[in-house]
């Protein structure tokens, strides 16, 4: 009825029909755009779009045990070779003689065991 109204009375002033319609429109659309606005302001949405943060780094690689002089100071005489890897770890060289064999941890730490497999001796690393 309202929009009726508009176009008989523009209508009526000598404007054409399609300059009406264009301008009612343009009305309509100027009339959403501030009630957009007026909502944004509401609910204070950031006009800039946050960057989503950044991907987790991989955690660094844990030192092996045998890094650690503590470790070696809890070595015991007697120990078996399975007590001795739980405590530094795999060794990174074996050599296997006949009556010992040694663990090699790095280029300086080593286990001897006797022929028993129980640990005889051991040199912590420089």
């Amino acid at each position: 009825m309202r929009r009726d109204c508009f176009i008989l009375l523009l209508l009526s002033c000598g404007c054409d029909f399609k300059d009406a319609q264009a301008r009612e429109r343009l009305f309509v659309l100027e009339r959403r755009i501030v009630g957009l606005e007026e909502e944004l302001a509401e609910k204070k949405i950031p006009k800039k779009i946050e960057q989503p943060p950044p991907p987790p780094q991989p955690k660094p690689e844990p030192k092996p045990a045998w890094l650690y002089l503590d470790n070696w100071r809890r070595l015991r005489k007697g120990m078996t070779q399975g007590d001795v890897q739980r405590i530094l770890g795999p060794s990174t060289r074996v050599l296997q003689f006949s009556t010992w064999c040694t663990w090699e941890y790095g280029t300086s730490g080593a286990v001897r065991f006797d022929v028993a497999g129980r640990c005889a001796s051991w040199s912590e690393p420089l």
